[in-house]
Formats: C-alpha cells, sequence, structure tokens
C-alpha cells in the first residue's frame, strides 16, 4: 500500500514531467520512434538510472492512425530476469523428475534388455515381438505359467511409441466377477450402494495413450467377453451409471496359460473376442525346451535373490547344475527362481549352491548311489533349518515380538540372534530399530 508521502511525492512527478518530450524525461528512449515507425518492440533492454530493465513499447492506433505509444518497463533489472529464468529452469527439472518418476510407477518397468536368454527358440520369440512392438494391433501373449509373459509385455510397451504412457496390468483371474466391470470401467458417483464419491475412473481410462494389459484373459467371464469384445470393435466406453462416452487411445496385450482354442470349442470363450485378441500371437517358450538358457539364468536371478537376502551367493556347483539340467521344471523360470532362493536360504557357509541345497523333489533326479548319502545330509540341513526356523518364531511369539528378550529366552546373542532373523526372512530389523 503506497503511503501519503509516497502519493506525493508521486503526484510532484507528474506535474514535473507533464508537458515534457519523452527524451527529455528518459534520454535514450527508443519510444517516439516507435510512434513514427508503428513497429513495437518487445522484452529489449535499456539502460534507466543505471539498471539494465526489460522494457516493451507499444503503439496505440486509433482509425488506423497511430496517435501514441506506451512503454512498459517488464523488468526493473535484468537480474530480475535471470532470477526468473532460474526459477523456470528449476521448475522444469522437478516437473521432468516427476514425470519420469509417473512412467515408471504407471509405466512399463522391463526391456527387451531384461528377457534372459541366448538359445534360438527364445531369440526367435524376441525378434517376433520386438517386431510386434512397433506396431500398434493388439496382442495374445501364450505360455505356461512362469514363462514370463508379463515381461514380454512390458518390453513390448516398452519397446513401442507409446513407451512415455501409461501400462496399466489387470489380472482377469484375481478380480471377482461382480467387480472386474468396475475395475475396467469405473463409474459414476451414485452408481451403486458404496461408489466413492466423484466416482473413479476405470483402468481402461487409465490407460489411455499407453498400453492395457489383460493377464490370464482365458479366465475372463463370459458376460465381461461381450463387453471386452464391444470395445476392440468401438474403441470407446462408458462409465458405470454413466452417459459420456469416453474414446479410447490404447493398445491392448492379453497374456493366458489357457488353450483358447480348446475353450472356444467347448463354449468357454467366445470366437469371436478370440479373433480380435489374436490379431499378433506370441508363443513363449517352457524352459524345459531351452535348458541350455539354466545356466545364464541363474546367474541373473543369483544376483537378485543376494541383493533380496544380504547374502552374497554366486556360484553353483557342476554336479548341483546337471540336477537343475535334468528336472523337468512344471513351474518355469518362476520355479528356478524359487529353488534357488529356497537354497540360499538353508546354506549354512559359502558361496557355492551343492546339490543338497537344493529342493527334496529335486535330489530324486541325482543317481541311484549318490541318493542315500545326498539325502541324509540334506533331511539333516532341512529339520535343523525348519527346526530353528520354528524355534525363533516361538519365541518371538511368546515375547509378544520383543527380539532382545526373544534372543534371551533362547540363550543367544543379541547380534548371532539378528543375523538368524535375517537368514530366515523373519521381520528384520537392525538391533537399534526394534528392541
Amino acid at each position: 500500500m503506497m503511503t501519503i508521502e509516497e502519493g506525493e511525492r508521486s503526484v510532484n512527478m507528474q506535474f514535473m514531467i507533464e508537458g515534457k518530450k519523452v527524451t527529455e524525461v528518459i534520454p535514450n528512449t527508443q519510444l517516439h520512434e516507435v510512434i513514427e515507425n508503428g513497429k513495437g518492440e518487445m522484452n529489449v533492454i535499456q539502460k534507466m538510472n543505471g539498471n539494465n530493465c526489460i522494457v516493451s513499447r507499444i503503439p496505440i492506433v486509433k482509425n488506423d492512425e497511430i496517435i501514441c505509444a506506451v512503454g512498459h518497463v517488464v523488468f526493473k533489472d535484468i537480474k530480475d530476469l535471470k532470477r526468473l529464468a532460474n526459477e523456470i529452469s528449476h521448475l522444469q527439472h522437478e516437473l521432468e523428475y516427476y514425470k519420469e518418476r509417473l512412467r515408471k510407477t504407471l509405466g512399463g518397468k522391463y526391456t527387451f534388455g531384461d528377457i534372459i536368454g541366448e538359445t534360438k527358440k527364445i531369440e526367435e520369440v524376441k525378434h517376433i515381438a520386438q517386431r510386434t512392438a512397433k506396431g500398434s494391433s493388439t496382442v495374445l501373449i501364450l505360455g505356461e505359467s512362469g514363462t514370463g509373459k508379463e515381461l514380454f509385455a512390458h518390453a513390448i510397451h516398452n519397446g513401442s511409441s507409446r513407451c512415455q504412457g501409461p501400462f496399466i496390468k489387470v489380472n482377469c483371474a484375481a478380480i471377482p466377477e461382480n467387480l472386474l466391470e468396475s475395475e475396467l470401467f469405473g463409474y459414476e458417483e451414485g452408481a451403486f450402494s458404496g461408489a466413492r464419491k466423484g466416482g473413479k475412473p476405470g483402468k481402461m481410462e487409465l490407460a489411455n495413450g499407453g498400453t492395457l494389459f489383460l493377464d490370464e484373459v482365458g479366465d475372463m467371464p463370459l458376460g465381461m467377453q461381450v463387453k471386452l469384445l464391444r470395445v476392440l470393435q468401438e474403441w470407446e466406453i462408458e462409465r458405470i451409471g454413466g452417459t459420456k462416452t469416453i474414446k479410447l487411445d490404447i493398445r491392448v496385450i492379453t497374456a493366458t496359460n489357457k488353450d483358447l482354442e480348446a475353450l472356444t470349442a467347448s463354449g468357454h470363450f467366445r470366437q469371436d473376442l478370440y479373433y480380435r485378441l489374436n490379431i499378433v500371437s506370441i508363443q513363449i517358450p517352457p524352459l524345459r525346451d531351452h535348458k541350455e538358457d539354466i545356466p545364464l539364468l541363474c546367474e541373473v536371478l543369483l544376483r537378485k535373490i543376494s541383493l533380496k537376502l544380504e547374502r552374497f551367493v554366486d556360484c553353483i556347483s557342476p554336479e548341483a547344475m546337471k540336477v537343475l539340467k535334468a528336472y523337468s521344471w512344471p513351474g518355469n523360470i518362476r520355479e528356478l527362481e524359487n529353488i534357488l532362493e529356497r537354497s540360499v536360504n538353508i546354506m549354512e557357509e559359502g558361496i557355492c549352491i551343492l546339490p543338497e541345497h537344493l529342493a527334496p523333489i529335486m535330489r530324486k533326479i541325482l543317481k541311484p548311489q549318490h541318493v542315500e548319502k545326498e539325502s541324509t545330509r540334506a533331511e539333516l540341513v532341512e529339520i535343523r533349518y525348519e527346526a530353528e526356523k520354528n524355534a525363533i518364531l516361538k519365541a518371538l511369539e511368546d515375547t509378544g515380538g520383543n527380539k532382545s528378550k526373544a534372543a534371551l529366552l533362547l540363550h543367544v546373542n543379541r547380534s548371532v540372534f539378528y543375523e538368524k532373523l535375517k537368514k530366515y526372512g523373519i521381520g528384520y530389523n537392525s538391533p537399534g530399530k526394534n528392541r
């Protein structure tokens, strides 16, 4: 707010300059030239009172005639402009950072570089997927459970022109039938009892500009199959309880471990939807068909497991590798990762996985002359592992989760007790955090 004294000074200054030529008040002004040539000047530098100012000069036209010009000081000092430019630059960096965070949260996590395998079968599948990624057609990924179908879906999204858009996943088998429609299409406020105030966008709407991945599509109820078919035909939806049509710009990738042709023949899957989904199909081979990749897969998985369990293990003995290659792998790569993690957990010492560290079901593959010896050792390790873990859990239960008291109850040094917690993955915290 201007004070009375400042107001009087402003009025006095007005009387002092009124009627004078602008060049008498501001010697280096160009305002008179703007009046003469009618060309405005925007954001130019002018020296005023010892400061480099940023000014604009605009001619005022009435009835096609220039009647005057207005000069406006945009920045009193060029330092203010630099300060503003720095602030804008900082905000742009922040915006890019949060955009990248959002892309990582909603976008695809994996690329084709994350797909491990050097055998001909895997290379062929990767090549088909990489070519498919460049298009926009609907993709159907087929393969047994644990083969990496979701990994391929992420990679196709990240290899496409939609890689900056969202990657939205829906597991059709995990969502109850009565909730699946609202999950996919969203709903308006008051659409049903318990509907969120303001409504809620569905997964399809959230995927706009990106990719919608429908996992386990073979388990989708027939009623929802009809509605999905309409989406693939019209590329538009309406929220439950809504009247507004929402246009969709999405790519749909689906995956299943079911035989869709057999489901179609038995009437459990719509034939017209199957044709819509099966524009481009990618068949992921089971692990038993590319066992030559097991050593490479083990190398990558052990690095991941070692980081997770904070225990360095990077070796598999030749004997153990023979067992891994001889096994049939009904659970594929997911089962391989689980087997390796279990082995690292029960190892007493060392950095190399031996046959006795593998799961009992796998040790049956060993030659008869080694079975009894290895079985006995493995069973002892397993018994000790389970007994120690159960004793720790019981002690924690008896002490209400107090780790220091549980250690005393078991007559174990506290630092050793915390190492055991870490080994067995039982709610591990550093000793200072939870006494």
